[in-house]
């Protein structure tokens, strides 16, 4: 007695851009949601915070990122001072921080934190990832695969 196993491979396939668009989905809930916490001066880094999908052959990654080279150093809100020199950044209007070129970043000893306004913070992902709002991804994630997918 044998058994035959017939896949559908286009349901397959469907099923997986359901969840690829559905992870999308999820991560650009998360970055609407972040725009009230993410620091703000002249909205640079609100304007430039994108979702990204990355593929391989068998995996897909679905992310959040910014194009901004100072969002790191925002993020983590340490002010940075030149390894060599020991000197901060100089703020060059319309431009952003700037470094001495080739220097080397370390964080200010002692620490200092950056300080900001109306409710911003640094680790704006953090309630997300291990927070108050860690399942906020999965639940927007099934909703919308649920949607996508038809189950």
């Amino acid at each position: 007695m044998g058994i035959d196993v017939k896949l559908d491979m286009q349901a397959i396939k469907a099923l997986e851009e359901a969840a690829v668009k559905s992870a999308e989905t999820a991560m650009e809930l998360v970055a609407s949601n972040i725009m009230d916490t993410v620091p703000l001066d002249q909205g640079d880094l609100q304007n430039n915070i994108y979702v990204d999908t990355k593929k391989s052959d068998d995996e897909t990654h679905v992310f959040i990122d910014h194009n901004c080279v100072y969002a790191r150093y925002l993020y983590f809100g340490n002010k940075m001072v030149d390894a060599e020199t020991g000197k901060g950044p100089a703020l060059i209007e319309d431009v952003g921080y700037r470094y001495r070129k080739g220097a080397t970043l370390k964080v200010k000893q002692p620490v200092e934190k950056l300080n900001f306004q109306n409710g911003r913070t640094d680790h704006w992902l953090d309630p997300y990832i291990s927070g108050d709002k860690s399942d906020f991804v999965q639940k927007a994630f099934t909703a919308e695969f649920k949607k996508k997918a038809g189950v």
